[in-house]
């Protein structure tokens, strides 16, 4: 008995607690008696809960499951574990096989094998074994399904494990074109975008809440699949564009995220820069209500701030950068979008006082620059103003001769 409790303290088996350590004791005593010591010897925690996993009874099942997820949550057996499972077909098969239960009886097994599941996609050696199985999407996507009412704890739980497992197998980019080909896959995962104000101010724990962790890790998902090279790329950057609620989600994201939810908006502008690659994106993405706006603010500071506050950073510098560098590509070639932008308050000052900011000062080079070649000649005179910022750029000492030029040149 003590044996037993030390072993399973040792193993992490949680709330299952002895009794898995105690079943496996017994079997190896019988395999000994009934072949031989080295039958009872070649045995260990990982095969035998694969046996239990092949098991009618719903107790053998939930014995195995919970032993692969101690087995892998262990520091010292995890590598050992994960390649021994990754390495079975038919373990991997039957792990992917148990994620798609809906029994509110397996409900735990479930969990338990997704969070399984969720390690060996970890591995990239395991991606495509994962992926490769018949039906693994659409299993895996099961998760995704959310009730009718209210959300609970553990459905949204279940929620943000099975976009987790979306998220890794999405790094590979065979994956990512199944996963966008897999029939209503695309949609569900473009739903948990969804949020609003109040749901991220409720969110008190920042990104490491439940609902803004589902929130981000779907536009993690989005941000993977829209990196996607080639023209496997484009066709689902082209799918992602399509969906109505994708634009309006992450400008919610833009405008209410705040300094709490950084990583989460740092997300969205990825998939903003993926999207607005494309020509018919680009305009998407600008007639997006107050898109550009946010963009802008994010950057260059909003109309009613100080100069000073303009170029101080607004939440993290990174974060400030790459809104800046979205505002760049979607002027780039887009008479109607450079429209959009001169269309905000007081822009042109505001892009110039971003020059006093040597981190800042290529990036707004680029938007003004953009704005100079691209825009209406309607525009001239509000563009006018912009010789006011040639000492400005001449007086800084950037880091490289061209960042310089690219502005003067415009």
């Amino acid at each position: 008995r003590r044996l037993g409790e030390a072993g399973s303290g040792e193993c992490d088996r949680g709330d299952a607690g002895v009794v898995p350590i105690k079943r496996f004791f017994y079997r190896a005593f019988s395999r000994s008696v009934e072949g031989g010591i080295l039958d009872a010897t070649r045995m260990d925690l990982v095969s035998f809960a694969v046996e239990l996993l092949s098991s009618d009874s719903g107790d053998e099942q939930l014995i195995g499951a919970h032993i692969l997820r101690g087995s892998i949550a262990n520091r010292d057996s995890a590598r050992r574990a994960v390649r021994k499972i990754g390495t079975s077909a038919a373990t991997v098969e039957r792990l992917v096989e148990m994620v798609s239960w809906k029994s509110p009886s397996k409900r735990r097994v479930r969990s338990l094998a997704a969070e399984v599941v969720l390690r060996l996609a970890g591995k990239r050696r395991n991606l495509i074994r994962v992926a490769t199985i018949p039906g693994a999407i659409e299993s895996i996507s099961t998760l995704l399904e959310t009730p009718t009412t209210d959300a609970a704890a553990g459905d949204l739980a279940m929620n943000e494990m099975g976009l987790h497992i979306m998220k890794k197998l999405a790094r590979e980019h065979g994956n990512a074109a199944k996963i966008s080909s897999t029939r209503g896959v695309l949609s569900r995962i473009i739903h948990f975008t969804r949020t609003s104000r109040a749901a991220l101010q409720i969110c008190a724990g920042g990104e490491g809440s439940l609902p803004a962790k589902t929130v981000l890790r779907s536009l993690q998902v989005v941000k993977n699949l829209s990196s996607t090279p080639g023209h496997t790329g484009e066709a689902i950057r082209r799918e992602i564009s399509d969906n109505v609620f994708v634009l309006g989600n992450i400008r919610k994201v833009l405008q209410h995220g705040g300094e709490r939810h950084g990583k989460m908006q740092l997300t969205a502008i990825g998939v903003l820069a993926d999207l607005a690659i494309d020509g018919d994106a680009k305009e998407k993405i600008g007639c997006t209500g107050d898109m550009i706006a946010h963009l802008l603010d994010m950057f260059a500071g909003s109309p009613e701030s100080a100069p000073a506050v303009a170029y101080a950073a607004q939440g993290a510098a990174h974060i400030r950068l790459q809104a800046g560098e979205v505002v760049a590509l979607l002027a780039l070639e887009s008479a109607a979008n450079c429209d959009r932008i001169l269309r905000e308050a007081a822009v042109v000052e505001r892009l110039v006082m971003t020059l006093h900011h040597p981190g800042l000062q290529i990036t707004s080079s680029r938007i003004l620059l953009n704005l100079c070649r691209y825009s209406r000649s309607d525009h001239f005179l509000q563009l006018s103003s912009l010789t006011a910022a040639v000492p400005i750029v001449s007086s800084q000492k950037p880091t490289k001769k061209y960042e310089r030029i690219l502005f003067l040149e415009g």
